[in-house]
């Protein structure tokens, strides 16, 4: 793994240092110059590992800890799917007239606050219970997206917007892919921890194999879900120092562009 950590690495660095050396990139790093267009990336960084990630997470969590069916696990997942789906639309507006600081604060903060109920999942959690937290958890997700990357474009040049979207979806893909990677270990590795240490009670006869693979699989993603608060909190501490209300120096067919700049 770590082979393949520092092959990915050193192949990044070739390929940003070819698109940059090149008089025609296929994406043009040069965006990450203009304004605050690399900060709002990185907490598109931090927003796309939360919300990847927690699209694997919980389903292991329901299926492998608590043996809910596929079926049951969907109905579960869905009412916070629908109502995300209709607020991400709303977002628009509520960035035209609040921007993106506001509705990134409040989205992580609802995030932070409800992946506190995932970090403490037990065998006894009630099934209404995870339903609410989850439907809280991606009405804070419906926030963020759009507002980002709107955020993130209204940096650039009109000429520089193909790139910054390519770039931004690039971003969001490869973020979410190590992001899982990286919960995922974390959960296999807390898990095997909490297993092992199971193991001498259940030589003593205190628990039996099923629970220990039960209490195993829940105290890694409680481990998985600790370190995206860690994550969120990052990506609040972050939206904290950008300034809004400045108008942009580029001009697109005589208006002004709203932007948010550090």
């Amino acid at each position: 793994m770590l082979l393949s950590l520092v092959i990915g690495l050193a192949a990044f660095g070739l390929f940003a240092w070819r698109e940059l050396n090149m008089q025609q990139p296929l994406l043009d790093l040069k965006v990450f110059k203009h304004g605050s267009f690399g900060l709002i990336a990185v907490i598109n960084v931090a927003v796309a590992i939360i919300m990847y990630s927690d699209t694997m997470l919980l389903p292991i969590y329901l299926q492998q800890a608590r043996g809910f069916s596929a079926l049951e696990s969907g109905f579960l997942l869905f009412p916070g799917a629908l109502i995300m789906g209709l607020l991400m639309p709303a977002t628009g507006k509520l960035f035209n007239r609040y921007g993106v600081k506001w509705l990134t604060i409040i989205g992580l903060l609802i995030v932070i606050a409800t992946a506190f109920g995932y970090a403490t999942l037990s065998t006894t959690t009630t099934y209404l219970f995870i339903m609410l937290i989850t439907t809280v958890f991606r009405i804070g997700l419906a926030f963020m997206p759009m507002p980002i990357q709107t955020a993130g474009l209204n940096q650039l040049p009109t000429n520089l917007h193909p790139h910054g979207t390519a770039i931004i979806s690039t971003i969001r893909q490869v973020a979410g892919a190590l992001g899982i990677a990286l919960l995922v270990t974390v959960m296999s590795n807390s898990s095997a921890a909490q297993y092992v240490s199971l193991l001498a009670l259940e030589l003593e006869g205190g628990y039996s194999e099923a629970m220990m693979l039960t209490t195993s699989t829940i105290a890694g993603v409680n481990a998985a879900y600790a370190l995206i608060i860690g994550i969120g909190m990052i990506g609040l501490l972050l939206t904290l120092v950008i300034k809004q209300g400045v108008r942009s120096a580029h001009k697109n067919k005589g208006m002004d562009v709203k932007e948010t700049t550090i």
